[in-house]
């Protein structure tokens, strides 16, 4: 089992799990990631309401836990001024099968 860590962004309105692109990609949850999250050129910001669950679901599923190391912000976080996550078909297809919709 490996436990892998990864900062938790809080601003006043949001949070956000700082997750590397490739380790998304290893744990196949790439294109379940909704447009709530943002995207940079080498992490996803994996809002926490929906898609940081699938996230943290799939690491557990794989047998490995995750840490979090929590930092806040008084002002948007910084994550908030980059592009939102595309909406892939990958994401709709699962959103119909887990949402019905």
């Amino acid at each position: 089992m490996k436990v892998r860590n990864f900062r938790f962004v809080s601003d006043p309105g949001h949070g956000y799990l700082r997750v590397p692109l490739e380790v998304l990609k290893e744990y196949g949850v790439m294109f379940k990631i909704s447009p709530f999250s943002f995207k940079s050129d080498k992490f996803a910001y994996l809002e926490e309401d929906c898609d940081m669950t699938t996230f943290v679901d799939a690491v557990r599923a794989a047998g490995d836990d995750v840490q979090f190391k929590v930092s806040y912000t008084n002002n948007d976080a910084s994550c908030r001024r980059y592009p939102r996550f595309p909406e892939t078909m990958g994401y709709i297809e699962y959103r119909k099968e887990k949402y019905g919709f």
